[in-house]
């Protein structure tokens, strides 16, 4: 690749049920969310550069699914997101888990742009709305 192409979109998996949550991930994501993809179910399609797990709802569930997945997704970032009155608990199971870090669903449009900035990525721009 030259460097005149633009880098890959990173490919990012979003655990959880709630579109609204989606929508979060995708505008803190910008123009990179092409690639956003909703897992549900045990198995997950390829590898992934980030997993973004919802502990809102059924954390022990997806903490155990966690510990399950992240030994095939070598390299892979996990961060794990929920209410901020339950961090301090959860942080910990999380990290056993696999999950690179725990950010309170208030952090998670920062901890987003900051993890692209990490990859080289410029500030997302938001993505345009379409009639």
């Amino acid at each position: 690749m030259s460097s005149s192409e633009p880098a890959a979109s990173p490919r990012v998996g979003l655990v959880t049920k709630d579109l609204m949550i989606r929508s979060r991930v995708e505008a803190g994501l910008g123009e990179m969310a092409a690639r956003v993809e909703m897992i549900l179910g045990d198995r997950l399609t390829g590898a992934f550069d980030l997993l973004l797990l919802d502990l809102n709802r059924d954390a022990a569930e997806r903490l155990a699914w966690l510990a399950r997945v992240a030994p095939t997704q070598p390299g892979v970032e996990v961060i794990c997101f929920g209410p901020h009155t339950e961090m301090a608990e959860l942080n910990p199971t999380a990290r056993a888990a696999g999950a690179s870090r725990c950010v309170a669903n208030s952090h998670l449009p920062e901890t987003l742009q900051r993890w692209l900035r990490s990859r080289g990525g410029a500030p997302p721009r938001p993505r345009r709305a379409t009639a």
